[in-house]
């Protein structure tokens, strides 16, 4: 739970520092997106890798080179002289997140037995509490004038915390290793729930990393707030992430597990829409909220549903399951940053709020796809 904390804090950071950054560098802000591109690179390799190997090897290594990569990527970054090497130093910790996010997964799911959706969810909870705090610390410490090279050491040293307790408790024994053969393999990674899980998490995320990494400028640059006050837009996000993780922690319990994911992310397109259009910053703080509260529980829910059934594959098939949101933080917050510079903030904002319908449809799919004989009680 603290590890997830703060990853949930520090994945978030950047995107109140974006502008700051950015001036720093003296870039454009479509330039700004290659920091988005860089880090969800290096997500994608390590959790494809990391998760994949954590089956063979036990989870402990890798959960324990997560916050050791975090740590060394943050610090490079708050004495980064260039441009160049920041970029270096977003690879870095972008490594460590995908670390953290596979095999800690992997972890929690190896524990909860037929429980995973529910723990999942109240373990991803404490990912918005980061993510919640994160924000609302860095918009007080750049009111105060503070400059983000102080904030990037910072996260360097929460990363510190997040790596210390795993040398003094005991890892549960990996699942006993199966020596597949890469067809069998590809075969089990590609069946339809795995891929249409994945789908949901690359468009979720597409949603969150765009939000993530864009609201705080476009709350200061559209409402003409104060950086502070733009860097709690995002507070409002993941507060709502919060509240969306632990009532679905409640509800996967007896509703099934696609149509919530359909009737919470569907929904969100229309909070979606509030948050492009309006020009009253309360209202569109309400729509950011709302907004996470109705996708908070999706990402959590989809991974249950995609690794469901084959206990010796946890690792593999959440490696595989969680590209997807690599790939969608590597491709969406960039190209929202080409939106911007093209069409305007308000219409950038528009796109975030679309990626839910996609989302919608390949959980409506899973739905119809499901195997009756092996699916959740509902």
């Amino acid at each position: 739970m603290w590890t997830y904390t703060g990853f949930g804090a520090s994945l978030t950071v950047f995107g109140p520092l974006l502008q700051p950054i950015r001036e720093t560098f003296n870039l454009a802000q479509a330039e700004m997106g290659l920091v988005f591109l860089v880090s969800a690179t290096a997500f994608i390799l390590s959790v494809l890798a990391g998760s994949t190997a954590s089956d063979r090897y036990g989870r402990r290594p890798f959960v324990l080179a997560g916050p050791s990569l975090i740590l060394l990527g943050f610090l490079t970054a708050s004495v980064s002289p260039n441009w160049a090497i920041f970029l270096m130093a977003s690879f870095i910790f972008g490594a460590g997140m995908g670390f953290v996010d596979g095999s800690l997964n992997a972890l929690v799911i190896d524990v909860s037995e037929h429980s995973a959706a529910s723990s999942l969810n109240y373990l991803h909870v404490f990912f918005g509490v980061g993510a919640f705090a994160g924000p609302l610390l860095v918009g007080v410490v750049l009111d105060a004038g503070l400059h983000w090279r102080w904030i990037a050491a910072s996260t360097a040293g929460l990363s510190l915390t997040m790596l210390m307790p795993y040398f003094l408790v005991r890892f549960p024994p990996a699942a006993p290793a199966i020596a597949l053969r890469t067809k069998q393999l590809l075969s089990s990674l590609f069946k339809p729930q795995p891929l249409l899980m994945l789908m949901v998490i690359l468009f979720f995320v597409g949603m969150e990393a765009t939000y993530s990494g864009w609201l705080p400028s476009y709350i200061a640059l559209e409402f003409q707030a104060s950086r502070g006050l733009a860097a709690y837009s995002l507070a409002f996000l993941y507060a709502g992430i919060v509240v969306g993780r632990a009532v679905s922690g409640l509800l996967v319990r007896n509703i099934n597990h696609h149509l919530l994911i359909a009737a919470t992310m569907g929904t969100s397109t229309l909070t979606g829409l509030i948050i492009a259009f309006t020009s009253t910053l309360p209202v569109a703080l309400i729509g950011i909220a709302l907004t996470g509260i109705l996708i908070g529980g999706a990402f959590p829910t989809a991974l249950a549903i995609g690794v469901r059934g084959q206990p010796a594959m946890v690792g593999a098939l959440t490696g595989f399951i969680l590209a997807g949101a690599g790939i969608a933080a590597a491709v969406f917050p960039p190209l929202t940053g080409l939106l911007i510079e093209y069409a305007g903030f308000k219409y950038a904002m528009l796109f975030p709020a679309l990626l839910a319908i996609p989302a919608t449809i390949a959980a409506l799919t899973g739905y119809f796809m499901r195997d009756t004989n092996n699916s959740e009680v509902t």
